[in-house]
């Protein structure tokens, strides 16, 4: 279950509004977690907390707080991993979900924006130029939610793994004199 209606509670439209999307968000955490096998704990919560949470309009200071740890922590953990700082990890959280949002053809740009609290379908529109080189429609076109989890996994850079040692310059070779 992804979600509880409670008749008379919490079915008024804004709030069902927003429970739809929360739900909707949750069933894309399966898609992400299935790309995360591996990584660090802290970058596995942070990238699930992004996407599942991406109605909240959370803060790297919310992210942090959320993870129990401090912000500058989350900050070196994630791009030690070679994933985005937290604020463009939120972004992509909510460019992720809003991607499933728009798999809907009757869901309009404007109307995923507003259910995500970008300030406008302009600036909802912007952040997909900046991050996807793609408008809501071409977005949903190429796939929707797929697309984007695609371009977001893409971008992240693992950490090159150094055979030589802290300190060391390649091609000497260090021994140890007993």
């Amino acid at each position: 279950m992804d979600a509880l209606i409670i008749a008379d509670r919490n079915d008024s439209p804004i709030e069902l509004t927003r429970i739809i999307a929360i739900a909707e968000s949750r069933t894309l955490a399966d898609v992400v977690r299935r790309q995360l096998s591996g990584v660090d704990s802290v970058v596995y919560d942070a990238v699930m907390l992004a996407v599942t949470q991406a109605h909240e309009r959370l803060s790297p200071t919310g992210l942090a707080s959320r993870l129990a740890l401090p912000r500058r922590t989350v900050q070196q953990r994630l791009t030690g991993a070679g994933y985005p700082a937290p604020l463009r990890l939120l972004t992509w959280g909510r460019l992720i979900a809003a991607a499933h949002l728009l798999e809907d053809t009757h869901r309009s740009a404007d109307r995923v924006a507003s259910s995500l609290s970008f300030p406008s379908g302009s600036a909802f529109r912007n952040t997909c130029q900046r991050y996807l080189h793609a408008t809501p429609r071409q977005i949903r076109a190429r796939g929707g939610a797929q697309y984007v989890i695609r371009c977001f996994f893409r971008q992240v850079r693992p950490p090159k793994s150094s055979a030589t040692p802290k300190g060391a310059r390649s091609g000497r070779r260090l021994a140890l004199a007993v």
